[in-house]
C-alpha cells in the first residue's frame, strides 16, 4: 500500500508496529510522484491472518496521521 505521508512522519509509529509484530518483515520505501513525496509500505509473512492484522494496523496508522491509503497509485 502507499500513502502521500513521508517516512519521517510515520517512522515512530511504524517502528511501534514492527515491534508489535517482529516476525513480520515490514519495509517502507519513499517515492516522489507528481512532485509529491510519499511512502510505499510492504509487509511479508507466510501467515495470511497475521498479515491481515498488520495491514489493519498500517491503515489505522495512515488514517491517524490524516493520510489516504492507496493499494496502488
Amino acid at each position: 500500500m502507499s500513502t502521500y505521508l513521508t517516512e519521517g512522519t510515520i517512522a515512530a509509529q511504524l517502528t511501534a508496529i514492527q515491534n508489535t509484530f517482529p516476525e513480520v518483515e515490514i519495509g517502507s520505501y519513499p517515492f516522489v510522484r507528481d512532485g509529491k513525496l510519499g511512502t510505499s509500505l510492504v509487509a511479508r509473512h507466510e501467515d495470511a491472518a497475521l498479515l491481515a492484522r498488520v495491514k489493519v494496523r498500517l491503515i489505522e496508522m495512515i488514517i491517524g496521521f490524516g493520510g489516504v491509503v492507496a493499494e496502488d497509485f
